[in-house]
């Protein structure tokens, strides 16, 4: 449990829903200035201070599946704190900060203490730092390089391609709403990658937000999957963020 929560916690999330087909009027899609794409990315970002949600998880590591149920609050800028059940059971939490990631294990009664680059190390994950994390957990476009990124339509869609250090970013938007239709992320170097796709937005707090997504993850034959379906999203309301350790709990570092 510790580790699919600790996995969950960079995670990098993806969506597949069923649609039904109506029949529409083909609209063809405008041209748009790569400086217009900026701006509209920029004024999509999703905008809070404090804010909770609830899920529920499927995920599958080298083909071992699991289920469960996934609450978490972040703080904006400063902490990210989750708490993974099943069948109304606690079996495990995890408070992330800036520098670190703190586990606790219920199950098997362990408390794991890690530098906040463990998640990319431990799952063969992009680097990233905190604030990449907030924005992978709410939906907003990781990344992404404006300074040297290109635009076209592909299939009805923006295609947004840019380059940030030795990462490659795929990601295709909706030219209607402007949502993330999905992002492909690229290690060049290490030869991972990570595919994002948003489905399902709904308004929370006048903002567009993803209710369905799946991340999919793979370095060499290793592979990940992760789907995540929110069933509860609130914003800027009181949080607290209950972290405490039993004496009794065995410290792994």
């Amino acid at each position: 449990m510790s580790k699919c929560l600790s996995y969950l916690i960079i995670v990098s999330l993806l969506i597949l829903s069923s649609c039904k087909t109506f029949k529409k009027k083909r609209v063809e899609t405008k041209k748009i200035s790569l400086e217009e794409v900026n701006k509209k990315i920029d004024l999509r970002q999703f905008q809070f201070d404090a804010l909770s949600a609830k899920s529920k998880v499927n995920a599958s590591f080298n083909g071992n599946a699991q289920s469960f149920n996934v609450s978490f609050r972040i703080k904006k800028d400063s902490l990210i704190w989750l708490s993974a059940s099943l069948l109304g059971i606690e079996g495990g939490r995890a408070l992330i900060s800036k520098d670190s990631i703190k586990i606790l294990d219920r199950l098997n009664k362990n408390y794991v203490v890690k530098p906040f680059d463990y998640i990319s190390k431990a799952y063969a994950l992009p680097e990233m730092d905190f604030k990449t994390l907030q924005d992978l957990l709410v939906g907003n476009l990781m990344y992404y390089n404006p300074a040297d990124a290109t635009v076209k339509i592909d299939s009805g869609v923006y295609l947004v391609e840019s380059k940030k250090s030795h990462y490659q970013n795929a990601t295709k938007i909706n030219p209607g709403s402007f949502d993330i239709v999905s992002t492909i992320i690229q290690d060049v170097v290490y030869d991972q990658a990570v595919t994002l796709q948003y489905h399902n937005y709904l308004d929370v707090d006048q903002q567009r937000f993803s209710h369905d997504r799946i991340i999919e993850a793979s370095r060499g034959n290793a592979k990940s999957q992760i789907n995540i379906n929110f069933t509860k999203v609130e914003v800027d309301k009181a949080l607290s963020f209950p972290f405490n350790v039993s004496s009794k709990y065995k410290v792994i570092r």
